[in-house]
């Protein structure tokens, strides 16, 4: 219920479901529009990854931006292809439980993490509409398992919010009607646009191993489930190739897919003996956007890497298999995991004048920073969300 000029009205209540420090920045502009409407009522459910200690616990950070948060915990063991699986039924009891006795109008998810089956699954079998942000983004099929999560989810979906013209042509083709594809561009844009950066200054109190007035790169890299026998080769060439310029560098951890604690333990390796290698668990959205901002360039595997680093006018190094698929900004580098490719990009991303310039000039192809507006406008006007449950296919 919200209260509008003395009177008390019903509002629709929306679950935003967060799972990671990844998801939450991209879901953070979205939930504060939710906030401010008069029409909706916002519930933040967190779980996955934000729970876990090893990964900054970062249930705290949200709970310091929202006073309301729910948290639903699911994780057993270490991040194992059967612990996983596990884990996942403990939060299909769990999400049973919870939805049983916080009733929702309408569950909201991003992205193609496994554990997002568990609230898409649940919400379906409790009658919830679910709207889905980032259905129809496309990886190589021989990569991962994410498109066979994402596009699953955007056949129970209710709803798809997408971020490009490709995304919403791949929903249609997937059968879906018309009226429930709405494109918005990715809400990454907004947190950026709408960014309190940190000073260099206040940067250098938290990292104070490296340098501001000197380049620096920013470092993310995570595990490819198909690829977990050459992970250590992986991470050594990429810790190599930097190397080999003697440049700053600030890695963040990984997200906790089987084969990240083989990564993880590399970079606490490098961090140990290198004085200009720092390794950090976790960051603030607005510390990571304003490293970015900073950096003279970006590489590694992370989504943001694809999305986000073009709105930064900086060199993206994109390395191997895991984002192959995706549009790109024209700032990206795409290579193979051998240390002279990566080695040759370096080389590019600092040197070579033209591509810095180029970079400089880039448009990112993931829309005008509006997302986030755009999708309340949608979900205040759909008028009776009944309706969104019940689906036909269109061929």
């Amino acid at each position: 219920m919200k209260s509008l000029g003395g009177m008390i009205y019903m509002s629709k209540k929306i679950g935003v479901v967060t799972t990671s420090r990844a998801d939450y920045g991209l879901l953070y502009p979205i939930m504060k529009e939710i906030q401010v409407s008069k029409q909706l009522s916002l519930k933040i459910i967190a779980t996955g990854m934000h729970l876990l200690p090893q990964y900054g616990y970062t249930i705290n950070n949200i709970k310091s931006d929202f006073k309301d948060v729910d948290e639903i915990d699911m994780y057993l063991g270490n991040p194992e292809q059967y612990s996983l699986v596990k884990s996942i039924g403990v939060g299909f009891i769990s999400f049973a439980e919870y939805l049983k006795y916080k009733k929702m109008d309408m569950i909201i998810i991003l992205g193609d993490r496994s554990e997002l089956i568990v609230p898409a699954y649940s919400a379906m079998l409790c009658g919830i509409p679910i709207a889905h942000i980032f259905g129809g983004d496309n990886i190589d099929k021989y990569v991962t398992y994410d498109n066979n999560i994402r596009h699953s989810i955007t056949k129970i979906a209710s709803i798809h919010f997408t971020a490009i013209r490709e995304h919403s042509e791949r929903i249609r083709k997937l059968g879906e009607e018309e009226w429930r594809i709405h494109q918005i561009g990715s809400p990454a844009l907004d947190y950026i646009k709408k960014c309190n950066y940190i000073t260099k200054e206040e940067l250098q109190k938290k990292f104070k191993r490296i340098d501001f007035s000197k380049p620096y790169c920013v470092l993310t890299f995570h595990p490819v489930h198909t690829e977990v026998n050459d992970i250590s080769t992986q991470i050594k060439n990429i810790i190599e190739a930097i190397n080999t310029f003697n440049l700053q560098v600030i890695a963040t951890y990984p997200n906790n897919d089987v084969g990240s604690k083989i990564i993880i333990d590399y970079l606490k390796k490098e961090s140990n003996k290198n004085d200009k290698f720092v390794l950090t668990n976790s960051l603030l959205q607005e510390e990571y956007y304003s490293l970015l901002r900073y950096s003279r360039l970006m590489l590694g595997n992370s989504s943001s890497g694809v999305l986000e680093s073009t709105s930064f006018r900086i060199p993206s190094i994109n390395i191997g298999s895991r984002q192959r698929g995706r549009i790109k900004g024209d700032n990206v580098i795409d290579t193979d995991y051998s240390v002279n490719q990566i080695e040759n990009a370096i080389e590019k991303s600092l040197n070579n004048k033209k591509f810095i310039k180029l970079c400089k000039n880039s448009i990112n192809p993931y829309g005008d920073g509006n997302a986030s507006k755009k999708l309340v406008e949608v979900l205040e006007n759909i008028g009776d969300y009944n309706k969104l449950i019940y689906k036909r296919i269109t061929y």
